[in-house]
């Protein structure tokens, strides 16, 4: 069971990045993220506040996205040209099949997360340049900038030569040369005197603040699993926004109606509240995020995600693919 599943997951993840939306999606977030001190330089508030919170909403927003993609991609249109047929008729059960396609969706949604994260945790240290005086640090800029001509370069010989499809190959070599850049750069000593004490130099704040985030966009990601078992694209996409949105005021809804009736306040306490993985409210007035809130986090987040997974199991099993 555990080799059929991973099969499965091991083609839905380059089944997945392999998709040109993907990348394009993926690379205009980067773009944003890296372009955002640019963005923020004009405006009289706190420039690195604006710098993270715009981060993290792109994160959010290009993670829901991906997961949207991703599953349409890889389910929905599988069960509609009945290429489904061709799995579940070989000695795969159903649960084997979804249990595939979720983990395949949710390793491409991290493997573009982790990359997103580590774009804005060298973004926060290049610092905004908010007056002329401004000393922006350079490390973290050649290094994107070198990273980036290297996957290009990369991408392109492997496309040329070899018959690598560039999308694919382009997250691949992200993925290595990223990693390095990040760590190369953690050495090269900060402008910021705040950071020098600090190991790399980083603002692992931010760091945390962004995983933080891509686990809210992994509940996001099984809802679309799930919905893609049963309906098109375009009502995936409609029901993880309206997830999306939901999570995001039931909290305040739920405070609101505090005092009214159990049957209106008990499913907005309920609901998942995305407001808990947003932290930048945190980041901006420089407090620690403390352990235990990541372990709460994770343990709520995974919850969730084995609830709606056993409904995305339940909706498969008697879809019917045939027809």
């Amino acid at each position: 069971m555990i080799t059929r599943i991973y099969a499965i997951a091991r083609n839905t993840v380059f089944e997945t990045i392999r998709q040109p939306v993907f990348l394009v999606v993926l690379t205009g977030a980067l773009t944003m993220i890296a372009f955002s001190p640019a963005f923020t330089m004009f405006t009289l508030v706190n420039h690195i506040k604006l710098v993270t919170d715009m981060g993290l909403a792109t994160i959010m927003v290009t993670g829901m996205l991906l997961s949207v993609v991703a599953a349409s991609t890889v389910i929905s249109e599988e069960i509609r040209k009945k290429t489904v047929l061709t799995v579940i008729s070989k000695p795969v059960d159903r649960f084997e099949f979804v249990l595939g396609k979720y983990a395949g969706i949710m390793v491409s949604v991290v493997v573009a997360g982790y990359l997103m994260v580590l774009v804005l945790t060298m973004t926060v240290r290049i610092g905004v340049p908010a007056t002329a005086t401004t000393r922006l640090d350079f490390g973290p800029i050649m290094g994107m900038l070198l990273g980036t001509g290297s996957v290009i370069f990369g991408a392109v010989l492997a496309n040329y030569f070899f018959d690598r499809p560039f999308p694919s190959t382009a997250i691949c070599l992200a993925l290595v040369v990223f990693s390095l850049v990040f760590g190369i750069v953690g050495f090269l000593p900060p402008v910021s005197e705040t950071l020098k004490e600090r190991f790399l130099h980083y603002n692992w704040s931010v760091t945390l603040a962004g995983i933080l985030v891509m686990l809210a966009v992994s509940v996001i990601a099984t809802v679309a699993v799930a919905v893609s078992t049963r309906l098109s694209p375009l009502f995936t996409f409609s029901i993880c926004a309206a997830f999306f949105v939901i999570g995001l005021v039931a909290e305040e809804l739920s405070r609101k109606y505090a005092g009214g009736s159990a049957v209106l306040t008990f499913p907005l306490r309920a609901f998942f509240n995305i407001q808990y993985f947003f932290l930048a409210d945190a980041l901006s007035s420089e407090r620690v995020i403390p352990f235990n809130y990541i372990i709460r986090a994770v343990l709520y987040s995974a919850t969730y995600q084995a609830a709606i997974l056993c409904g995305a199991l339940y909706l498969f099993q008697d879809r019917e693919v045939a027809r």
